[in-house]
Formats: structure tokens, sequence, C-alpha cells
């Protein structure tokens, strides 16, 4: 008579181990894969010395007055693009997020899989979303500060990249600039 009732307690504690596990380990696969970080200094003290020898690049901001709004003020999530409708809540959350690159843009890491990491920036006076062509992978570097549209990609041989977010185009490898 025992027996089945200390079947159905243990069947009961197990479903609730199992649904506490669950969501932990969502929280952490989320945790890990979608965040905003803050602006990275490019004046980290293991970069002092490769800066002094690197080119700078201007901040290229160009004014805009394609701004859209609902009707609370906000600015509204530009969904035109397909990357924008795949990742609309995560893009969104950036977008009521404070800037932390190119003065008005919020950089967001998007997980794409174990260790790689992909980008976007969300303009915050636009709304609009530009897909970055560029991943995060295990012994890459990506830099980039609130005060410029520069972002630095360093690879494992030592070779630097350089993009500037351009407003129309999107991300772009500078001209004039040594890679």
């Amino acid at each position: 008579m025992n027996s089945p009732r200390l079947t159905n307690i243990l069947l009961i504690i197990i479903g609730v181990l199992l649904a506490v596990a669950i969501f932990v380990f969502y929280q952490m696969w989320e945790d890990t894969h979608v965040k905003v970080y803050e602006p990275v200094s490019l004046n980290t003290p293991q970069n002092e010395e490769s800066n002094q020898q690197q080119q700078v690049v201007p901040i290229t901001t160009t004014p805009t007055n394609n701004t859209q709004t609902s009707n609370s003020g906000q600015v509204q999530l530009d969904l035109s693009t397909e990357f924008a409708r795949n990742f609309k809540t995560r893009l969104t959350t950036a977008l009521n997020s404070p800037p932390n690159y190119g003065e008005h843009y919020v950089m967001v890491e998007i997980g794409c899989g174990s260790s790689c990491i992909s980008y976007a920036a969300v303009d915050k006076k636009t709304g609009k979303v530009f897909s970055a062509p560029f991943m995060y992978d295990d012994g890459y570097s990506i830099e980039y500060t609130l005060a410029s549209d520069l972002v630095t990609i360093k690879d494992t041989k030592g070779k630097i990249t350089y993009y500037v977010l351009d407003p129309t185009d999107g991300f772009q490898k500078p001209d004039g600039m040594r890679y």
C-alpha cells in the first residue's frame, strides 16, 4: 500500500527537479548567448603599443531626420530586414538600452552557436538595424567604443581589420586604412 504512494511522491519530486533544471539551463543559455555589452576601451594595457601604430579614423556620423516614433514618442524597431524580424525581441531590448557604440547605436551580441557570436548595431535615433559582416570566434578580439563608430577586429594571427558603420550602407571597411 505504501509502494504506489511512495512512487507518486518520487515522480512528483523528479518532475519538479526537472522543471527547475530546465528553467536554470534556459536562464544560463540566455545570459551567455544574448547580451548587450558596455563599450570596450581600445586603450587596454595590452593594446597601448599597437594603438600607437594604428591610424585613427574620425567619427563619421551623419545626421538623419528619419526618426520613426510610436504614439508614445518612442523610436520603433525597423523590421524591414529578415535579420531584424528574426531577432525582433532581442533587438527591441537593445533599442531600449543605452548606446554603447558610435554615439547613438547599441552594439548587440547574438549567440549563433558554441563560441560563435554575431553582431548587429541598432540606431537609437531611427530604429534601423545593421547586421555586422563579422562574428566573434574563440581567439578573436572585437573592440568598439561609444565615442567612435570604428570597430577593430584582431584575429588569432594578429591581423587587424577595421569597420565603420555608414548610416546608409551599413558596416564598411574604411578607405585609406591599412589592414
